[in-house]
């Protein structure tokens, strides 16, 4: 009867096993894509300001000395597995395999418990997926608990066996080939595309010279949309074009790198659309639906709501909806404007004006493309990752 119950809590306890591997996979592949720039959307497991995995899993806390700790859950969870694979409940050193994992349980639950504080009160949002891990975890350890015999239920002796019994040669060895095969393989899995050649030693260069770069004050108007301190030390200026795909990748990195800096930088953003019906400067069409979403953008503006056509436009819409008609345009902001808001704004001068003011004051800056990103009155020359906006938010801070 004992077998036959523990047969059944072992194999929950795989499943706990294999489901915190494969979500720690997931973290892993999303954490290397937020560092590496390619990640351009928010992720399944964002839903909000407090429960926001691109915050946590691009945070310094995301790593230990450059290590990801979604590396460290990877190969913390697949040991458990194949441990627990490799000695079910008929096994001989079963019991005493169940209380090496379950001391591997309660370390691993002591820095979940670390973690979810840092979460709390450091960075002040949540990732999901990463409290999923540690419902995993805790799982296990519950299951190592059921598991063991009635004489050790009590306090905390089921964490050591009198079973004097060894574990087979072949499963040590085989434990450890295929966690190494699982470190290659997560290391090609999240590594992403090669870096260009020189991206590096570019970036290093970049950073050198920042202090002795020009700055260049830029004016703010009333009909700038802002979001961070007003007051903060470290002015992030960004000019954008609603319609361009590589403003998006950037407004994404902006957002992921500066979550947990809102109360140390301001960011401004400004237009740049990038089409002739309102930019003088173009000689050939670029983006057609460019300056209608930028005068849209202004018009969020003054309705308190640009933050949320930023994130519709850029996060929720294709670049097929984007480049369509007006009514489809509108169907996608619908949540912001009302039909008669959205002809209104269309046909609105003074949103016009603003849009002018942008690109005259890009133009005087040196914009030339979008996005164009100036910290402190210096031009960003690199593509803005998430690593590098980070990076330079600390220099500025210094």
């Amino acid at each position: 009867m004992a077998l036959a119950s523990n047969r059944k809590w072992y194999f929950l306890q795989l499943f706990f096993a294999a489901a915190g591997a494969l979500t720690s996979l997931y973290l892993l592949v999303h954490h290397n894509r937020l560092k590496s720039g390619i990640q351009d959307s928010s992720s399944l497991c964002s839903f909000g300001p407090y429960a926001d995995c691109n915050a946590v899993n691009s945070s310094a806390f995301a790593e230990v000395l450059g290590v990801p700790v979604a590396a460290a859950g990877v190969l913390y969870f697949l040991l458990l597995f194949l441990l627990g694979l490799f000695q079910p409940p008929h096994s001989k050193g079963f019991e005493r395999t169940q209380a090496w994992m379950a001391w591997l349980a309660l370390l691993a639950l002591s820095v979940d418990l670390w973690l979810t504080g840092v979460q709390a009160f450091v960075l002040q949002s949540f990732c999901l997926f990463c409290v999923f891990t540690y419902v995993c975890t805790a799982a296990h350890l519950a299951l190592n608990w059921a598991m063991a015999p009635k004489d050790r239920k009590k306090g905390l002796r089921f964490l050591r066996s009198d079973k004097r019994s060894k574990i087979p040669p072949f499963v040590g060895a085989g434990t450890f080939s295929l966690l190494a095969i699982g470190a290659v393989g997560l290391y090609s899995l999240s590594a992403g595309p090669a870096p260009r050649v020189g991206a590096e030693e570019a970036k290093r260069a970049f950073l050198a010279s920042w202090d002795s770069l020009p700055s260049a004050p830029i004016a703010l108007r009333v009909s700038d949309s802002q979001w961070g301190n007003p007051q903060a030390k470290v002015q992030i200026v960004l000019f954008s074009d609603f319609e361009c795909p590589h403003c998006q990748r950037a407004a994404f990195a902006v957002q992921t790198a500066l979550a947990s800096e809102k109360d140390r930088i301001s960011l401004v953003f400004k237009h740049f659309p990038l089409d002739m019906s309102c930019n003088r400067l173009l000689t050939q069409p670029i983006h057609a639906n460019a300056c209608a979403l930028a005068q849209l953008g202004q018009c969020a503006q003054k309705k308190g709501k640009f933050w949320d056509y930023h994130d519709r436009v850029f996060f929720k819409l294709s670049a097929r909806e984007l480049s369509s008609t007006r009514d489809k345009i509108w169907e996608g902001v619908r949540s912001v404007f009302t039909r008669e808001e959205f002809d209104r704004c269309l046909a609105d001068p003074e949103a016009a004006a603003n849009i002018q003011a942008d690109i005259e004051q890009g133009n005087v800056l040196g914009v030339t493309s979008t996005p164009s990103v100036f910290i402190n009155g210096k031009k960003v020359t690199l593509a803005p990752t998430v690593d590098l906006l980070r990076d330079l938010v600390k220099k500025e801070l210094k």
